[in-house]
């Protein structure tokens, strides 16, 4: 096992699928360079140029775009989005083209794309540079969604989400680059869907994600953490093991609480369960 950084993860399982397939690229503001915001493409663009790590103009819509284009043709593109808060101003290339094309075309088109983008509050940004938005991306059918909690995850996922076929959104957090953790020291790919048991206990089970989950494993009998806001069976089969005297079902998350989709996740195991359980859910904002 490598103790390294969360950028460090991202930066590695990027180079090892460069080097492996010819039609992996990357593409964003900086990334090339300047080796990317946060560090994730550091020493890429020396290593395979400026036609396969590509620094872009101040417009998301049109390298996205262009990116997701490529895509339909058989390249599996990397597109970094410096800020989610930009990603607005790509949704439609995202939600309606790369999402749907698989569907629309009777499966004759796949998207097979990846987005990283980071967001969440941070240091010394403003509001428009702030905003956490999982909860838009989930609502599109079509489109994958997965946040990492730890650099094992942000380097699994990222080579799960470049070999998958359909398009993959990358909701990383600005305030873990620098996260330290342990990353097998040969390929490890992590599952696109499921949760992860982080700790086990037998008093709460607290569901979380992303920065949250590794802050949420000190302070909790049994946190999971969730990699992927798609399935339940896993939730369903851990939540039981809570103690029946006790609120069993704990709820945090960073973003605003109105229309959020932890409590969902929550209530999935709840509503299966619910004549072992008679539980009730507590949110933690």
């Amino acid at each position: 096992m490598a103790n390294i950084m969360y950028w460090e993860a991202i930066q590695r399982a990027h180079d090892e699928e460069m080097a492996r397939d010819p039609l992996v690229i990357c593409m964003g503001e900086d990334i090339g360079v300047a080796g990317g915001t946060y560090k994730a493409t550091k020493g890429l663009y020396e290593k395979y140029g400026p036609l396969r790590v590509m620094d872009t103009p101040i417009s998301e819509g049109g390298f996205t775009g262009l990116g997701i284009g490529a895509s339909f043709l058989g390249v599996r593109p990397v597109i970094e989005i410096m800020s989610v808060n930009f990603a607005w101003l790509a949704m439609d290339q995202m939600f309606n083209s790369a999402a749907k094309v698989r569907y629309m075309s009777g499966g004759q088109l796949t998207a097979p794309c990846v987005f990283r983008s980071a967001g969440g509050a941070a240091h010394q940004l403003g509001a428009q540079h702030s905003a956490r938005m999982e909860k838009v991306f989930m609502g599109i059918a079509g489109l994958r969604v997965v946040t990492p909690s730890n650099p094992k995850q942000a380097y699994g996922l990222l080579k799960s989400a470049i070999r998958c076929d359909d398009p993959v959104f990358i909701n990383e957090h600005e305030l873990m680059y620098n996260m330290k953790g342990e990353v097998p020291d040969g390929e490890y790919f992590h599952p696109l869907e499921g949760s992860e048991v982080t700790r086990s206990g037998t008093d709460v089970t607290l569901f979380g994600y992303n920065m949250i989950a590794p802050a949420s494993r000190h302070r909790s009998a049994r946190p999971t953490a969730p990699s992927s806001p798609k399935k339940t069976k896993r939730r369903s089969a851990s939540a039981p093991k809570s103690s029946p005297s006790s609120t069993r079902n704990a709820s945090s998350n960073s973003t605003p609480p109105r229309c959020a989709y932890i409590p969902r996740w929550c209530r999935s195991p709840t509503t299966i369960r619910w004549k072992r359980r008679r539980s009730r859910i507590t949110r933690m904002w």
